[in-house]
């Protein structure tokens, strides 16, 4: 791997070395003979002054007292590389080759997903999906439930720099082959091997209530079937925070005649919502938005359970409700 030692100290150079005119701060110098530490930096290597005399460094990578250079890595492709994405991420064949940083998730890539697409396999010959694995390290996100974390190229891993990303955009960086219908398909079946979904049925009739369950940050997104009693809830037009105005447009509906019924995953975060129309005969319930079809169904069950008479998407149903009032400018939210 190339390495390069930038000037950052001409007075550090030794007195009895005449390194030429042109020496200055910021210049950069190949380094030859580069002898490598276990983590692949450089140790130390030789560069030739300006005047031709060589000259030996030591693998300094931050500035010191005493320092002329730091030594830093060159980033370059590599021309001989076929596969696109490789060349694209850095030179591949300077890492260690074999880590795997999320063993489960690798073996599960490389066997569930990779082995038994036609797209993929047709293109093995061509395209190195198992090195591209060992280069963007994917691994489970410890930080963001249900996000894959990796290296987006090979300066990013030198440095350690972790990128979290939803699933989907995780392969597609991956594997671009792979048509986006596949990859909606590969995200649901990663949500339904990896992610934990712990939901809890959860009611109220307030304004944060209402509030949280419609713009409350949202669990792990499946590709939920849209229909006329269940959608998406990241579809949702009104799953924003509505910030410019005095309350969110979803707290109207605390007036007494509604109920919201929702779902949290164990992190708290919002699964799905249904807004009811709880009438003296029976229960009119709203479609109910959601990011998987366990949190759908279980607000369908907890539906079910109050009122075996409940209506959903019942044009009408709501006729005669009451909403809660709050003038803004002129109208009202």
């Amino acid at each position: 791997m190339p390495f390069e030692a930038i000037m950052i100290n001409p007075d550090a150079l030794p007195d009895y070395i005449m390194v030429g005119t042109d020496i200055r701060r910021g210049k950069p110098y190949t380094m030859d003979r580069v002898s490598t530490g276990h983590d692949g930096g450089a140790v130390s290597g030789v560069i030739t002054l300006d005047n031709g005399d060589a000259y030996h460094v030591l693998g300094c990578a931050k500035p010191s007292d005493g320092q002329a250079f730091i030594v830093k890595r060159v980033y370059t492709t590599d021309e001989d590389e076929l596969d696109p994405v490789l060349k694209a991420w850095g030179r591949y064949a300077d890492i260690e080759a074999w880590d795997k940083k999320d063993i489960r998730l690798f073996d599960w890539l490389a066997n569930e997903v990779i082995g038994s697409s036609p797209n993929l396999h047709k293109a093995q010959c061509e395209f190195r999906y198992a090195w591209r694995l060992r280069a963007f390290q994917p691994f489970r996100s410890q930080k963001f439930a249900g996000k894959i974390s990796l290296y987006q190229s090979l300066k990013d891993r030198d440095n350690d720099r972790e990128v979290a990303m939803k699933p989907t955009k995780a392969f597609a960086l991956m594997f671009p082959e792979i048509p986006h219908k596949e990859l909606i398909t590969m995200c649901d079946k990663y949500l339904n091997e990896f992610v934990e979904r712990d939901f809890t049925v959860h009611v109220g009739s307030s304004k944060e209530d209402f509030t949280f369950a419609y713009s409350g940050e949202q669990a792990p997104m499946e590709n939920v079937r849209t229909t006329g009693e269940h959608k998406s809830l990241g579809c949702s037009c009104m799953r924003y925070d509505f910030e410019e105005l005095p309350m969110h447009p979803a707290a109207a509906y605390a007036s007494g005649d509604f109920k919201i019924i929702y779902t949290k995953d164990g992190n708290g975060l919002v699964g799905s919502r249904c807004v009811v129309h709880v009438s003296v005969d029976r229960w009119h319930a709203g479609p109910i938005y959601g990011t998987t079809g366990q949190s759908i169904q279980m607000v369908r069950d907890y539906l079910h359970s109050q009122d075996s008479d409940y209506t959903v998407d019942n044009f009408g149903s709501w006729i005669g409700a009451r909403l809660l009032v709050k003038e803004f400018r002129g109208g009202f939210v």
